[in-house]
């Protein structure tokens, strides 16, 4: 079982790689379901995985300083 620290960094590096850098398919199986839009398959998620980034010319990335 990872620690806080550890599960903190783990959510840091797929937000980072998912959103930020659009590696969908190193975290989500070929066969993901994305109950958001009912649909089948990473390419939905692809598309839609930018708008989860920060404001255009925000510099911002989809990483929380929350966690």
């Amino acid at each position: 079982m990872l620690g806080l620290e550890e599960n903190k960094d783990l959510i840091r590096r797929y937000t980072q790689a998912v959103f930020d850098e659009g590696d969908v398919d190193r975290y989500l199986a070929p066969d993901f379901f994305n109950h958001v839009t009912g649909r089948s398959g990473t390419e939905d998620f692809k598309r839609l995985a930018p708008s989860f980034r920060g404001a255009p010319g925000s510099g911002r990335s989809a990483r929380s300083p929350a966690v």
